[in-house]
């Protein structure tokens, strides 16, 4: 598995919701090699994930050594260091996040809170025992990495639902993490149901996100969309922004995006003729969107398929 890959993800604020409450990630990168480090703390809090080799980390004045598959957890303002030369060909992720309590069931019913108040309360349990800690660490069950993986696969493909699950796959782990870190017996169905009464609340966004997938090669606009299904403007902000956690301009480009690498791959379009289509006055503006939504060029990207084909 390609891990390095998640670096694309890196710097790139999400907003995660749960069902009584939600993570905001400030970064979920991937590295392999840190030569220098110093003690440090954050005002958020972190995880880290060996993938492979050990490490040892300095947290207060605790070493604390890590093997494959632990997953470590440093609260905001604990102070700690990675120790590179005690450190052997480690290849770890780095989560930096906060969880905001009750802000994740903005827009439910009174009714469906009751209905949903046994696993919210579960929800909070699971982040209050994480939380009374400053620092722990376990061994991972598998479900963290099994995450890890579906992220990675996630980033290499080109489909409908690529940003999407790409957010759903980063819940999902930090659901993992959480239910890791608790001592109770874990809850299988935890995760299935937590996405089984959301899905209730996503009927109109994923309404709204499947026309963008399906017309973002055109000039489209959300005015457009809005007289199209029947939906105020503002109401196409709120109801992205509270289920994909972006606005409509950024899951357009991200879905334009991922066409265009599908027509890359197919060679059926150009980037020139494909903005074009999508009513861009500049090329530039699309080939700049697709280095930050990549990391690379068109022209890298084409060589990278070719050179995949080769092999």
């Amino acid at each position: 598995m390609n891990y390095s890959i998640l670096s694309r993800t890196r710097g790139q604020l999400s907003q995660l919701n749960l069902l009584g409450g939600q993570i905001v990630v400030y970064d979920f990168s991937y590295t392999n090699q840190r030569n220098k480090d110093f003690p440090h703390a954050h005002p958020f809090h972190e995880f880290y994930y060996i993938l492979g080799g050990k490490a040892t980390l300095k947290v207060g004045n605790k070493k604390l050594r890590l093997k494959k598959g632990d997953i470590l957890f440093v609260a905001s303002s604990t102070e700690h260091m990675y120790l590179s030369e005690e450190s052997f060909d480690c290849e770890y992720i780095n989560i930096a996040f906060d969880i905001c309590m009750n802000q994740g069931a903005t827009g439910r019913s009174t009714k469906e809170q009751d209905d949903f108040q046994e696993l919210i309360e579960d929800e909070h349990f699971l982040i209050h025992n994480l939380l009374a800690f400053g620092t722990r660490h376990v061994q991972d069950k598998g479900g963290c990495l099994k995450s890890l993986d579906d992220i990675v696969c996630c980033l290499e493909q080109s489909y409908l639902g690529d940003f999407i699950c790409l957010m759903a796959y980063e819940t999902c782990f930090f659901l993992s993490a959480l239910q890791n870190f608790s001592d109770t017996v874990i809850r299988e169905d935890f995760t299935e149901e937590v996405y089984r009464l959301s899905s209730k609340r996503a009927v109109p966004a994923i309404k709204i996100s499947e026309y963008i997938w399906n017309h973002c090669e055109e000039d489209i606009t959300i005015e457009q969309i809005a007289d199209t299904l029947g939906y105020s403007k503002r109401s196409i902000q709120r109801l992205l922004s509270d289920y994909y956690s972006v606005g409509y301009s950024v899951l357009l480009t991200h879905y334009r995006i991922a066409k265009l690498k599908i027509a890359l791959q197919n060679g059926t379009d150009t980037l020139n003729s494909f903005s074009e289509k999508c009513g861009y006055n500049d090329t530039r503006v699309l080939s700049r969107n697709f280095i930050k939504i990549t990391g690379m060029t068109v022209a890298e990207f084409k060589q990278n398929l070719k050179a995949h084909k080769e092999t």
